[in-house]
């Protein structure tokens, strides 16, 4: 792992004892610096200590290569891949950040999460995906200011068909569709994001070509019972897992055989015996030996958003 440098404590402490209270501007940036801090301690503290693989092997497979043996069947799979897409950050981010005002950051063409299709142009997935300061990644700036969430989504894209085909090691032709808006967001104390899909490069609307998934709104998946999550786990072609729900506490959906890897996040969490999203993949926890993924349950997300 190549060193990182972090703020020097110190010297953060010298800052603050020779700021004024009433230095609003200073105390700010002082602020920024200790978060941004923590922040990368967290995401190192992660990487170290939460592997999000259950047990000692990744069981992920390639969805047009499933052989039916995770828990859910090649016809459920086959069915509702097709309306998950990876999160990307455009790799054209340099084109609109030049000059000394405007930075575009370390971002630019990273796979970035997971999500489905849930209407014609609405995209369901992971609300810290769009965090200004989350990790060790620097997003788009200007003027020395992270853009605000709500432009920063707009530099993003969703990639349908990243895939392996069935029988040979080359990917299917991607469908890209660009993000128009974030229409909602949020990481405390539910962490979710709905987006607005624009149209590809052919002029059709992703419901034009996709089918969207259907929402558990009203039934509620009991502790045993299959679950799927299908997923760009490390920005890699579409992958399936599958495991039974361990338990839930109404917000949270914890799964302790279900793999997951970065940039699984916001990928739904579907419902075997319904084929219907039943929550939103999040974090990972899972250990050698112990622990859980998890994610927020859709009845929870469901209280929180009108865009049901």
């Amino acid at each position: 792992m190549k060193p990182i440098s972090l703020p020097n404590s110190p010297e953060v402490n010298k800052e603050l004892k020779s700021t004024k209270s009433e230095d609003l501007s200073k105390l700010k940036d002082l602020r920024f610096k200790v978060h941004r801090e923590l922040e990368i301690l967290d995401s190192l503290i992660e990487n170290v200590a939460i592997r999000s693989v259950c047990g000692d092997s990744n069981e992920a497979q390639h969805v047009e290569r499933y052989d039916g043996t995770l828990g859910v069947t090649q016809d459920f799979v086959k069915k509702l891949s097709p309306s998950i897409g990876q999160l990307q950050w455009s790799p054209f981010i340099y084109r609109d950040f030049r000059g000394p005002s405007r930075s575009q950051g370390n971002v630019q063409g990273l796979s970035w999460g997971s999500g489905a299709l849930i209407s014609s142009d609405l995209f369901l997935t992971a609300g810290h995906c769009f965090h200004q300061t989350m990790g060790i990644w620097t997003r788009p700036s200007e003027n020395g200011s992270v853009l605000p969430e709500t432009e920063l989504a707009k530099l993003m894209q969703v990639n349908f068909n990243y895939q392996f085909a069935k029988h040979t090691n080359t990917i299917l032709p991607v469908d890209t569709f660009p993000v128009l808006e974030l229409v909602d967001y949020q990481i405390e104390p539910i962490d979710f994001a709905i987006v607005r899909l624009g149209k590809n490069s052919k002029g059709e609307s992703p419901g034009d070509k996709y089918p969207k998934l259907s929402l558990a709104l009203s039934n509620f998946v009991s502790p045993g019972e299959m679950l799927c999550v299908i997923q760009h786990p490390k920005g890699s072609p579409k992958k399936i897992e599958a495991g039974p729900l361990h338990s839930t506490d109404g917000i949270r959906l914890y799964y302790d055989s279900i793999d997951t890897l970065g940039a699984s996040s916001g990928a739904p969490i579907l419902w075997a015996e319904t084929e219907k999203i039943v929550g939103v993949h999040t974090n990972g926890g899972c250990t050698l030996n112990s622990g859980y993924n998890y994610g927020n349950s859709i009845q929870a997300i469901a209280k929180v958003t009108s865009h049901f």
